[in-house]
């Protein structure tokens, strides 16, 4: 999981740093069988396990934050999507919700994800830039040692 320090990074990048924070905490929801449905109320009618969904909280059993996609925008009644929802569009309870309907999308390039924060692509990616990266350290390591013991 990315961790960031928040002058360090750009604006885009610790958006990604963040949100890629709520789906891998929205994954894990999902895996422990947190998500509610038919999630019902007075008159949701159709909306049931569509568009509807209660999941349940980790701090109070019984209870659960509902999840609605109204308007072709998720929204959930936490408290940190009524802070932060416009900015990431996104919490660990909407990720929960996109992991169980298959939805789930990389953080860097927007393509489908399964059950990860990033696609295979991109991981195959990161991990061909750490491998360059290591070698030129072990490099420098190497000649470090040689010049200097």
């Amino acid at each position: 999981m990315a961790r960031f320090n928040g002058s360090r990074l750009s604006e885009a990048a610790r958006r990604r740093a963040l949100i890629e924070e709520r789906v891998f905490k929205g994954i894990e929801l999902y895996r422990r069988g947190r998500i509610r449905f038919p999630y019902r109320q007075a008159g949701d009618g159709l909306k049931v396990g569509k568009t509807l969904f209660g999941v349940l909280w980790d701090s109070k059993p019984g209870e659960m934050y509902i999840v609605e996609l109204a308007g072709g925008r998720w929204a959930c009644t936490c408290p940190d999507f009524e802070k932060r929802g416009e900015w990431l569009g996104v919490c660990k309870h909407i990720a929960a919700v996109l992991a169980y309907k298959g939805e789930l999308r990389c953080v860097l390039c927007g393509r489908p994800a399964g059950l990860s924060t990033t696609c295979l692509s991109c991981q195959a990616e990161a991990a061909q830039a750490q491998a360059a990266a290591d070698a030129a350290y072990c490099r420098a390591a190497d000649l470090e040692a040689l010049l200097f013991g």
